[in-house]
């Protein structure tokens, strides 16, 4: 059953969630319609980003710590177009801003890339719709995709092997299984299912060989 209370509130907040959406696009309008229009044209860089900070912490309600990172991403691109004279965020065009992308992504790891995009998409959108540009440059922004784990790293140093093994090593005597699976993956290489699919008459003593059923390579 729903409970009426649970009802009435998510009701009040759709009521929010709606009134802020239309005071947006109420604003947007009235941006776009107003003869000042053209002034937009004219408005600073720094003017800009105190425009666009003032609506996430007004209409979304942003942490200082969020707000600072939008504001650090906004200026760095202002940094950008400076050392590359493009004058105005008008005359940013997708190709230099990709570039301005690429160049921040050599420095950083795929969740900082992640949080790059969302915060240029986020402002080159509110640009557009307050008439600051004239094309959404943030359309064209893609978010890489972050996948769970994807930060372990695909193999070990060959130093780290070396530590590893010296430090079973120690305790082979009371457990020579362990020691022995970490030394055919260390020497020969093998997969974790070979190991395991190993028998006892898979190793030839006398000749001191080890065969290998359905190995791929």
């Amino acid at each position: 059953m729903n409970c009426p209370e649970n009802s009435r509130i998510a009701t009040a907040i759709l009521i929010d969630i709606q009134n802020d959406i239309h005071h947006y696009l109420k604003r947007a309008d009235k941006k776009r319609m107003s003869p000042e229009n053209k002034q937009n044209q004219n408005v600073s860089f720094a003017e800009l980003v105190e425009d666009y900070i003032k609506f996430l912490l007004e209409h979304k309600g942003l942490k200082k710590s969020t707000l600072n990172t939008h504001r650090r991403w906004i200026l760095s691109l202002e940094f950008y177009m400076k050392e590359n004279k493009i004058k105005t965020i008008r005359d940013l065009n997708i190709l230099q801003l990709d570039k301005f992308i690429f160049l921040c992504c050599g420095k950083l790891q795929r969740g900082s890339i992640e949080a790059l995009t969302v915060v240029l998409r986020s402002f080159f959108r509110y640009l557009f719709f307050m008439n600051y540009i004239d094309i959404d440059l943030g359309e064209y922004i893609i978010t890489p995709r972050h996948y769970q784990d994807m930060s372990l790293p695909r193999y070990i140093s060959w130093k780290e092997v070396t530590v590893l093994i010296n430090t079973v090593e120690k305790y082979k005597d009371v457990a020579p299984r362990d020691y022995a699976i970490l030394l055919l993956l260390k020497t020969y290489g093998l997969r974790a299912g070979e190991i395991a699919a190993l028998k006892i008459e898979d190793i030839d003593f006398s000749n001191k060989k080890i065969i290998v059923k359905n190995r791929k390579n």
